[in-house]
């Protein structure tokens, strides 16, 4: 939580250093993002990058990131330590789940619904930091706001751009293991991340 109030507050002082939005700037990168898991991966990188003016897109074995360099490399500060915590959780619950009831259905499915449960966690956590951060600055701030909305619409302009394949539907089958999930996203230190600009 603290750490995204952080990060917040940095990409908004950026608009001071920068003075202004220069569209040209957005970049694409590419993140290798082998299976298994790659879905659940990319629904992690994703809700970070939503709040942190980028997108993402999941190619078969890698991830394609869109927005401005620093952005981007603040995402993958967050989506690096997030995403060993969401796996290591994950095995420890399938574990124990297995333990508990070795002939329930653990499976590909039960790892899906887990990782929607956390990564709908750590979504919900950043948005409220930011928002926290952004409604003050930008009360207070002419600038901030339309600095913002510039940004915001840059990256989006440049994302409409790209060629997408119509998204994947990720709905939850078992609102047990998604609520496990849930529960790991919520107790997920966001301050594991040493960020200092």
């Amino acid at each position: 939580y603290k750490a995204q109030q952080l990060i917040t507050q940095y990409q908004i002082d950026q608009e001071q250093i920068d003075n202004g939005v220069i569209y040209s700037d957005v970049i694409e990168m590419r993140i290798d993002c082998p299976g298994p898991l790659n879905i659940e991966k990319s629904i992690l990188l994703n809700v970070i990058a939503n709040n942190n003016f980028c997108k993402v897109l999941r190619g078969p074995d890698y991830l394609m990131i869109y927005g401005y360099k620093s952005d981007i490399d603040i995402c993958l500060e967050l989506y690096k330590p997030l995403k060993v915590h969401m796996l290591g959780e994950m095995a420890r619950e399938h574990k124990r789940s297995k333990e508990e009831n070795p002939y329930g259905p653990v499976n590909r499915s039960w790892s899906r619904d887990f990782c929607l449960g956390y990564t709908d966690a750590i979504n919900s956590r950043l948005a409220r930091a930011r928002e926290a951060v952004l409604s003050k600055a930008m009360s207070s701030s002419k600038a901030v706001t339309v600095f913002v909305k510039d940004k915001q619409h840059a990256v989006e302009e440049y994302f409409q751009g790209v060629t997408k394949t119509a998204p994947t539907q990720n709905k939850a089958r078992s609102l047990d293991v998604y609520n496990l999930g849930n529960t790991s996203g919520s107790n997920a230190d966001l301050q594991q991340t040493k960020f200092s600009r």
